[in-house]
């Protein structure tokens, strides 16, 4: 994470991570970062199949918690070959603002959820919309990395 966002003094735990951040630590994680030198952070995106991040407000705008989802269970697909779309829950999840998600980011939100890398909050919403943490980041990293033996 110190190559995406400098040494542990410059960390900045409850600074919001920007989509360019998240397209950066995703391509370390997956090991990309040395194959894909020159490439623009757009480029990036779209060959890592993550495109739909770059929408309104460019990569430069604060990522929210169902991209963040969307990416974690890239990672997860990235590092056991297993395609997220084809995962189902282990069991029944009620999120109480489900409408809210997009529909691009469900089956991801679901399968974060279910696999305890993401949370939903005391209310029992997952708050899609809401910007994410650097440490909220990097705590479900760590739990996707976990789940593939890669922590």
């Amino acid at each position: 994470m110190s190559d995406v966002f400098g040494s542990l003094e410059a960390f900045y735990p409850d600074d919001p991570v920007r989509i360019n951040e998240v397209i950066l630590i995703y391509e370390k994680v997956v090991g990309k970062d040395v194959l894909n030198l020159g490439l623009s952070i757009n480029q990036k995106a779209n060959k890592y199949g993550l495109g739909s991040l770059l929408g309104i407000g460019g990569v430069t705008r604060n990522a929210n918690r169902q991209e963040i989802a969307f990416v974690i269970m890239t990672v997860y697909s990235e590092k056991t070959g297993i395609n997220a779309q084809s995962l189902l829950p282990g069991r029944y999840i009620y999120i109480g603002d489900e409408k809210d998600i997009d529909d691009i980011c469900f089956k991801q939100v679901l399968m974060a959820l279910d696999l305890g890398v993401m949370c939903l909050n005391p209310k029992g919403d997952f708050e899609p919309k809401k910007t994410v943490t650097r440490s909220e980041l990097a705590k479900s990293l760590a739990g996707i990395l976990k789940l593939t033996g890669d922590l």
